[in-house]
């Protein structure tokens, strides 16, 4: 186990986990994604899965917070602190309800996270305020990375604007690392960051779960 604690050089760090279930799924007919069930568990279930052996604080962020409550009360659920701002406000209200000064966060779409990469991705928190995975060179991950509370403020002075904004452009208003998941010394697979957005996505989970099963 991890011991839900990062060392890097003498550096000694606890982390958060923090899940994002906003969004409409106005393609799955409304339905909540992180409720639909693969293998027998919720997505998000499978998600809290890797997450408990690698935290103590799972934080799960929705602006449907009641349909969490089949959920263990051990993870704490808390509504969006602001409205039609997206992930960004998700980020936001994760970083302001965590209890430790850095947290790991994922959309709550993503049943096959890889525990290996996450810890390594915490490892290399030291000295920046997110830490991010790419795929050659320019495909980000912004919902499978390391954001902390330095990024408040700057989260704050985006949402102000009178415009659409995205999670990436902090990323330019902040120290951040990118990891480039072709470099990084864990084994990674192909389904690391696959998530589900359609029935068809939906249904390639499950034939990748029978898979690993």
């Amino acid at each position: 186990m991890f011991h839900k604690e990062v060392k890097n050089r003498g550096f000694k760090m606890c982390f958060s986990s923090v899940v994002i279930a906003g969004g409409k799924s106005s393609r799955l007919m409304g339905m909540n994604k992180a409720l639909l069930k693969i293998g027998g568990l919720t997505i998000i279930e499978k998600e809290c899965f890797t997450l408990r052996s690698i935290f103590d604080e799972i934080i799960i962020v929705s602006n449907r917070p009641d349909e969490f409550k089949v959920l263990d009360p051990e993870f704490k659920v808390y509504s969006d602190e602001a409205e039609s701002r997206g992930p960004l406000a998700g980020i936001y209200t994760g970083l302001l309800k965590m209890k430790n000064e850095a947290g790991f966060f994922c959309a709550c779409d993503m049943p096959f996270l890889n525990g290996e990469l996450i810890k390594f991705m915490l490892s290399q928190n030291k000295g920046f305020d997110i830490v991010c995975p790419c795929t050659g060179g320019k495909y980000v991950e912004p919902l499978h990375a390391v954001y902390a509370k330095t990024c408040i403020e700057p989260i704050k002075s985006l949402m102000k604007k009178n415009e659409p904004v995205r999670v990436q452009d902090l990323f330019s208003m902040v120290k951040t690392r990118f990891i480039d998941v072709g470099s990084v010394p864990c084994k990674m697979h192909d389904y690391d960051f696959f998530n589900i957005n359609t029935w068809e996505s939906y249904m390639e989970a499950i034939r990748i779960n029978e898979t690993l099963v």
